[in-house]
C-alpha cells in the first residue's frame, strides 16, 4: 500500500510539472522534476568503533540531508571468541548495545546494519556495495583509513572502485 501511495505521488508530482512547463515556467518545472532524483540514493557510513561518535552520525546525517538522499550505517565491530562467563557477559552487553543502535537509528530513518567481522572495513565493504549503485557517497571514521598493514591493499582497492564510480569518499575526524 505504502508502494502504492509512493507511485501516486510521484505521478502527482510530475502532473504538476507538466502543468508548470505548459504556462511557459520551464525553470520551475525542470526544479520540481529534478528534485527527488536522489531519494533513492543513500550516504554509506562505514564504522568499525565499539562505541559510535554521536558528532559523525549527526554529521553524515546532514550530508545525506542536503544531498537529498538517506543515511546508511554499516557498523563492522569486532566479538570476542573467548568462552568464559566473563565473555559470555560481555557479549551479552555488546549485543544490548547494538540493539539499541539499532532502534535508535530505526527511529531516526536510519538504516543500520550490523556485521560481527574480523579482518579490514575496506574488505566488508567492498562485499557490501559489490552490486549497489544506490551509494552517492561513503563516509568513514578516521580510524577505518588507518592505510597500514594487511588493510592497505583492501583500502587502496575500495578507493580505487569508488573513483571509477565518481562516488565521493569523506574521512571524519573526531578532532
Amino acid at each position: 500500500m505504502a508502494g502504492f501511495k509512493a507511485i501516486l505521488k510521484k505521478i502527482e508530482e510530475t502532473m504538476a510539472a507538466v502543468a508548470f512547463a505548459e504556462a511557459g515556467d520551464f525553470d520551475t518545472a525542470r526544479q520540481m522534476v529534478g528534485a527527488g532524483k536522489n531519494s533513492n540514493k543513500k550516504v554509506l557510513l562505514g564504522l568499525e568503533q565499539e562505541h559510535i561518535n554521536e558528532k559523525i552520525i549527526r554529521n553524515a546525517l546532514q550530508l545525506s540531508q542536503r544531498i537529498g538522499g538517506k543515511l546508511e550505517i554499516f557498523h563492522m565491530y569486532r566479538s570476542s571468541s573467548c568462552g568464559n562467563h566473563e565473555s559470555t557477559k560481555l557479549a551479552n552487553e555488546k549485543a544490548d548495545l547494538l540493539g539499541a543502535y539499532k532502534a535508535k537509528f530505526q527511529n531516526m530513518g536510519v538504516y543500520y546494519q550490523c556485521m560481527d567481522g574480523e579482518g579490514c572495513l575496506a574488505d566488508a565493504l567492498l562485499k557490501y556495495i559489490a552490486n549497489r549503485r544506490d551509494i552517492l557517497c561513503v563516509v568513514f571514521g578516521e580510524k577505518a583509513r588507518e592505510n597500514s598493514g594487511p588493510c592497505r591493499s583492501a583500502n587502496e582497492k575500495l578507493l580505487a572502485i569508488l573513483h571509477k564510480l565518481k562516488c565521493p569518499m569523506v574521512v571524519y575526524s573526531a578532532t
